[in-house]
């Protein structure tokens, strides 16, 4: 892939995330061109994918991680301690609908969007086919430890709010597709902390609901709830 007759090493997708960002052939033809070019494309189509969150249900049942660590039962385990509750909507379920505080349900973008919460989710998987409730997933919700910090938004004095924090983890991933695929550099680079009131749904920080943090490590004893 070639831009203003110089070879392109590296795309960024910063863009493409969104069903409204393809409203013509057009757009998915480039996105076809990027993939079929030599060029490496952060994510390129498989990342993007494996990141959705049908992926994520799917890596959750019972046998699939296992496929890829195969007779590693000490990291298998590790790895699942970590999961929470994952569903497909495929069938009906009462349980859902009469106890929706329990759950979320988020469709398949990112950044926060396409999640829907109590009552809105009852109400949408009331009204919704069988066809329509299989683009979601259904995930239990998780309960974090409430801390006391200040909140500081743009033009707004600092405010001591009890609030809840999620940690992202920043990695690097170069492979080789050919010959059966090779990876080359898999590292760790950092970590993001964001933080938002606990008593509020979305926190996204572009939406001004949720600040930048950062951590504060301590022995697990000193925890007080």
């Amino acid at each position: 892939m070639y831009a203003d007759g110089r070879k392109v090493a590296l795309i960024h997708m910063a863009y493409g995330y969104l069903p409204e960002h393809f409203p013509s052939e057009k757009e998915w033809n480039i996105r076809y061109d990027m993939e079929r070019s030599k060029t490496i494309l952060s994510p390129n189509i498989r990342l993007s994918l494996s990141g959705t969150k049908k992926i994520q249900q799917v890596l959750a049942k019972p046998g699939v991680i296992e496929r890829f660590l195969p007779g590693q039962t000490e990291k298998i385990a590790l790895l699942r301690s970590t999961f929470t509750g994952l569903w497909g909507l495929e069938e009906d379920n009462d349980e859902i609908r009469a106890c929706p505080k329990k759950y979320v349900m988020k469709a398949q973008l990112g950044a926060g969007k396409g999640n829907y919460f109590d009552d809105q989710m009852a109400n949408m998987l009331s009204r919704m086919s069988v066809k329509e409730r299989g683009a979601y997933i259904l995930q239990q919700k998780i309960w974090p430890v409430v801390a006391k910090n200040y909140m500081k938004r743009p033009f707004e004095k600092p405010t001591l709010e009890d609030i809840v924090s999620e940690v992202g983890i920043y990695g690097t991933f170069i492979g080789n597709q050919e010959n059966g695929g090779k990876v080359l550099w898999n590292r760790v680079e950092g970590y993001l902390v964001r933080s938002k009131a606990h008593n509020v749904n979305q926190g996204g920080v572009s939406e001004g609901g949720g600040v930048v943090d950062s951590l504060i490590l301590f022995p697990e004893n000193e925890l007080k709830y």
